[in-house]
């Protein structure tokens, strides 16, 4: 039974993509505070590498937000390692990711993201259309209802 207190995702992204997550990722699915952390919310002091293990272990799910910006953030790329090797320890799936800017279908394109992430199911949000279809299905694998306007 999951833990109604645990949080639901651990966002992880580059400080360039700040912007879109708080103003929009985070708007549409309608969480609040206490239903995620990122990289802002640990302590100050705190040990960035295990304040994102204990993330990881403590948050339902990862989100990785692939972009230009986050494929050379180190401290993106190990969340994302750590989530997805929290999956194969859990054999359920632990990372999502999020394709800002560019299209995961492209083979060109997704050549941003490593082999291992590769293989996973990403969501598209490279465009408007793509960004409200994919927010959606995030939306709806969480379990969220939509947002009042």
């Amino acid at each position: 039974m999951m833990d109604a207190a645990r949080p639901l995702l651990h966002i992880c992204y580059a400080p360039a993509d700040r912007g879109w997550v708080h103003g929009r990722m985070l708007c549409e699915l309608g969480l609040q505070a206490r239903q995620y952390h990122t990289r802002e919310d640990d302590g100050l002091g705190e040990l960035q590498l295990q304040a994102i293990t204990d993330a990881v272990e403590q948050c339902r799910f990862t989100v990785l937000i692939a972009s230009s910006a986050a494929r050379w953030d180190t401290l993106a790329q190990f969340a994302a390692g750590l989530a997805q090797h929290a999956g194969l320890e859990d054999q359920t799936p632990r990372l999502i990711i999020i394709a800002r800017d560019f299209t995961p279908t492209s083979d060109d394109e997704r050549a941003r993201l490593s082999l291992a992430q590769r293989a996973l199911v990403g969501l598209d949000c490279s465009d408007e259309p793509s960004t409200a279809t994919a927010l959606a299905r995030l939306r709806t694998l969480l379990a969220l209802e939509a947002p009042a306007d």
